[in-house]
């Protein structure tokens, strides 16, 4: 239920952005979450499908590679096809954001733009321990499935490299400035 209503808030936005001339996802500083999101986004972004079928996951006790994506095929809704993508990254954007940039920079549907992300986009599961009678919580993030493409690229340990490099302070202003959505 909770997804159906995120999924919903994800579709009134792109509603609203349906006569834009450009789109940009800052995701610099996004952490990422289950892929499900973007995976619903993509169908609004790509017009052919091949997209669904780039990413392989195999997990923990699993023999073979499979499909990783979500397979959403919404026929409502408005169509990007056509609108320049730019994405926003940074090293601190991490998991599934990072293969939301992956998928775009793979398909050739996108400009990345700012710093190699993190790196760390292999799905797990994760885990707090609270020191007794203390304040202190070791935190733990355990991969347990690897995730590639299908001709074996992958982006753990290394990230996903921008098309353009930033190395100021401010990403977003710098990518306003590249795309010319901005003057000083």
């Amino acid at each position: 239920m909770q997804e159906k209503r995120h999924l919903k808030q994800i579709r009134e936005v792109l509603d609203s952005l349906s006569d834009c001339k450009i789109l940009v996802f800052d995701i610099s500083d996004n952490p990422g979450g289950d892929g499900a999101s973007s995976a619903f986004i993509n169908q609004f972004l790509y017009r052919a499908k091949d997209y669904q079928t780039l990413l392989q996951k195999k997990c923990n006790n699993e023999k073979d590679w499979h499909q990783s994506e979500v397979i959403f095929d919404y026929s409502g809704g408005p169509i990007f096809f056509d609108v320049p993508i730019y994405i926003i990254t940074s090293n601190k954007t991490f998991s599934a954001a990072e293969y939301f940039a992956f998928t775009a920079k793979k398909m050739k549907r996108a400009i990345i733009l700012g710093e190699t992300t993190a790196g760390a986009g292999n799905p797990g599961t994760s885990t707090g321990i609270a020191l007794a009678n203390s304040d202190i919580v070791f935190w733990m993030f355990i991969p347990n499935c690897q995730i590639r493409t299908s001709d074996g690229d992958f982006i753990e340990g290394k990230g996903v490299k921008p098309d353009v490099k930033f190395e100021g302070k401010n990403l977003v202003f710098e990518a306003l400035e590249y795309i010319g959505l901005r003057h000083n």
